[in-house]
């Protein structure tokens, strides 16, 4: 209903403004104060609520290993639905972190050794 009546004030007075144009400057008829001319509120378009990404790293080795035993680091995403996401694991041998080839799935395994047991991991996920 709003919107009809902004319509029908609009007609009168581009009725009342095209009449005006014909007659001299002085006798320019002024829009009728007790018509009230609504303006539209503009809807704000909301802002996309980011999902919040999460990324939690386990592993299951133990305090005490044995040599060869496996060890397994496994990857839960949370808040990438709808991303492709590639993984790279990657470790620190001591002279900054690198990529493990091969190593590019939610989880990796390799085997335990006292140099591999030293080292640092992490995981680096790529997503678009």
């Amino acid at each position: 209903m709003k919107k009809l009546c902004i319509v029908l004030m609009l007609c009168l007075l581009f009725t009342r403004v095209a009449i005006a144009e014909e007659q001299t400057v002085s006798n320019v008829i002024k829009p009728d104060p007790s018509i009230e001319l609504l303006t539209p509120t503009p809807v704000p378009t909301p802002e996309p609520t980011p999902v919040p990404k999460k990324v939690t790293i386990a592993s299951d080795r133990k305090p005490v290993m044995k040599e060869g035993a496996p060890v397994t680091l496994s990857s839960k995403l949370e808040g990438f639905e709808g991303c492709e996401v590639h993984y790279q694991w990657q470790c620190d041998k001591g002279n900054g972190f690198e990529d493990m080839p091969g190593a590019t799935s939610a989880t990796y395994s390799f085997a335990a050794t006292a140099e591999t047991l030293s080292w640092g991991w992490r995981l680096v996920i790529y997503y678009k």
